[in-house]
């Protein structure tokens, strides 16, 4: 998931914060998967969404500061 997270935070054209962008991005992928595990065991959503938060916005940044600029 970080990899295919990562390749869309970096390609995507949303006119956002790269820390937005990213943690919308994280949690778009992720929907799917916390809706089966809320059936589940609900109680397993809180670490899923404090770790899609952390490291979509970390991926973000990092991919918003240093990444290349090609559209600009």
């Amino acid at each position: 998931m970080c990899v295919i997270g990562g390749f869309l935070i970096s390609t995507s054209n949303l006119k956002l914060n790269n820390t937005l962008k990213g943690t919308l991005i994280f949690f778009l992928i992720a929907a799917p998967m916390m809706i089966v595990v809320v059936a589940g065991s609900p109680k397993e959503l809180i670490p899923m969404l404090v770790t899609n938060l952390v490291i979509g916005s970390l991926m973000g940044y990092f991919i918003g500061r240093f990444g290349e600029k090609q559209y600009e």
